[in-house]
């Protein structure tokens, strides 16, 4: 027992380091460094350690969260052989939280550190409230943040762009695209709303049907246009159109309405 190695196996789990994640059997296994264990066995010899993985892991189904190597994960030896813990069998229970250089190895926004993320909002969309110190859940992997925050906020953050959708802390929803937006579906489409809905386009609107279009409103109807054109039509009063009483040209006419016949 006086053996440093063993004298540290007594504790429940080790601190330990990635040092590589390409298993070349593809069971999802890592290699680690177990500090004060394996701190003289060559890397290509290291043991190879499994996860703990979360409950509900199954088939086809779960959550799992890859580790990277250099990462500092907390190991546990949970398998035995000849009464002693098997050194070659170490699962990941856990990273390391660590203060290196006296920051913590976490999202900022989850410490409110510096290089918080900008989020990116336009027209009346509200911007994101700062979050405080110790007070939300973050969680950021290839450039993907998932934000809840303690006021019922939830956001999620495509950060290479500022893409975002988010619920904000009076339920409403935002979802703001930097780049195209693509909306599809396979049924029906129905757009309610008891308030105002307004579009806005700083170019075109386009709109294709297949079928017809029926617009039924309970009020007045207001269509402001420089030109207005229906059916591409020469006009029903136009300049041109002739007075089926006097024959002649009419004189109250549009200039800037056309209609098919």
């Amino acid at each position: 027992m006086d053996n440093p190695a063993d004298l540290l196996l007594q504790r429940p789990e080790l601190e330990a380091v990635v040092v590589n994640v390409q298993d070349p059997e593809k069971q999802m296994r890592v290699q680690v460094r177990v500090f004060g264990v394996f701190d003289d066995v060559s890397d290509e010899k290291l043991p190879w350690a499994t996860y703990k993985l979360p409950i509900g892991a199954r088939v086809s189904e779960g959550d799992f969260t890859p580790v990277q190597v250099g990462d500092l994960v907390w190991i546990d030896f949970p398998y035995y052989t000849h009464g002693r813990k098997d050194t070659r069998r170490p699962r990941i229970t856990g990273s390391v939280h660590h203060n290196p250089d006296g920051i913590p190895n976490l999202p900022a926004e989850a410490f409110a550190g510096d290089g918080r993320y900008q989020h990116k909002r336009s027209h009346k969309e509200p911007q994101p409230a700062q979050q405080g110190y110790h007070e939300s859940k973050v969680y950021i992997l290839h450039g993907m943040m998932f934000e809840i925050e303690k006021d019922g906020v939830y956001r999620v953050t495509h950060m290479p762009t500022g893409t975002a959708f988010e619920f904000d802390a009076r339920g409403n929803s935002i979802l703001h695209v930097e780049g195209d937006s693509h909306h599809s579906t396979t049924g029906d489409m129905e757009n309610h709303s008891t308030g105002n809905i307004i579009n806005n386009s700083g170019n075109n609107l386009t709109e294709k049907v297949g079928g017809f279009w029926r617009i039924n409103v309970s009020g007045s109807a207001y269509i402001d246009a420089t030109s207005i054109h229906l059916n591409k039509g020469a006009g029903v009063v136009t300049a041109e159109c002739l007075c089926s009483f006097t024959g002649r040209p009419h004189t109250d006419f549009s200039l800037r309405v056309t209609a098919g016949k």
